[in-house]
């Protein structure tokens, strides 16, 4: 989160056009909102501002959020207000009632700007019909491998997989923690969104927190197998796999995200950047739905952890 209000603080959203107004940018500081709401009681939202290009960083003095699920009025907590990154964060909490389905909409009102507003439906969790854990050999390497049996389905729908591994050492200094693991994309072309030429010619396919995002498009009728390799770390004891049904504004938002960080020409000053996806009227950031579904762990000694997370 705090990569996000740092990089949404110093960019105003570039775009593909060269007619952009610099000076009218330059004036002005905007809300920025990210929210998740997904089937939990409480659904954590947190408050920045933007900077203006040429300018110092605002002061924020929130005065009002509203969160509705379904029309009806959630209960606001206001948790704290801390600094990150020199801009000042304001977090709140919506407590309520959440399900899947739910129209989430969020407003939020603070002084000497404007109202800033989203909205997103929390989606139905997708899941897996069957987990496999094995261990391939690929491009010369070992990997650990989880496969997920993905069901077919009746409409389109966006998603993202992340790969956890427990990782428990053999010192005992160290205690043991979850480590979210990095996936070879080429074993994969659900996730592998480049040719090797496009890979040579000044892009990437590095996903962010790795989190993979693709959709269903292609196997509506006929459901697939993803496969996720892992390299063969020390100290991973098991690992489990986490399923996540986004709603179009999450995966929207991670796409851009991508696309940023994987324009290698455009850090060379060789292209245009990509804009970050925002569905905040009045001004930044994300208010996006998701649903998980998680596998078990997989491997022996992690299975003995659940619940530490």
């Amino acid at each position: 989160m705090k990569h996000l209000f740092l990089f949404l603080g110093t960019i105003l959203f570039l775009s593909c056009h060269d007619n952009i107004d610099l000076q009218r940018f330059g004036k002005e500081s905007r809300l920025v909102i990210y929210a998740f709401p997904t089937d939990t009681d409480s659904i954590r939202i947190t408050i920045s501002a933007s900077q203006p290009l040429g300018g110092s960083i605002p002061a924020l003095h929130v005065t009002e959020v509203r969160c509705t699920t379904n029309g009806h009025n959630d209960r606001m907590v206001h948790a704290k207000d801390t600094i990150e990154g020199r801009f000042p964060v304001s977090t709140w909490y919506a407590i309520g009632k959440h399900r899947c389905g739910d129209e989430i909409r969020i407003a939020v009102r603070a002084e000497g700007l404007p109202e800033a507003t989203g909205s997103t439906r929390i989606p139905s969790p997708t899941v897996p019909e069957e987990a496999a854990l094995d261990t391939v050999y690929y491009k010369g390497n070992l990997y650990t491998q989880i496969r997920l049996n993905l069901p077919s389905a009746r409409h389109q729908s966006r998603h993202a997989v992340r790969v956890v591994g427990w990782y428990a050492p053999e010192d005992a200094d160290v205690p043991p923690r979850p480590e979210f693991m990095e996936v070879e994309t080429t074993a994969e072309p659900l996730l592998n969104h480049h040719s090797n030429v496009e890979l040579g010619f000044g892009s990437a396919d590095d996903f962010y927190h790795r989190m993979y995002i693709f959709d269903n498009s292609t196997f509506l009728s006929s459901g697939a197998v993803l496969h996720l390799n892992v390299w063969q770390q020390p100290g991973i004891k098991a690992c489990r796999a986490q399923l996540f049904t986004l709603s179009e504004e999450y995966y929207s938002l991670l796409q851009s995200l991508n696309n940023t960080d994987n324009n290698v020409m455009a850090s060379h000053g060789l292209a245009f950047a990509f804009s970050t996806y925002t569905n905040i009227r009045g001004g930044y950031g994300c208010v996006g739905g998701y649903s998980l579904a998680e596998t078990p762990w997989m491997g022996g000694e992690g299975e003995k952890s659940q619940g530490s997370e």
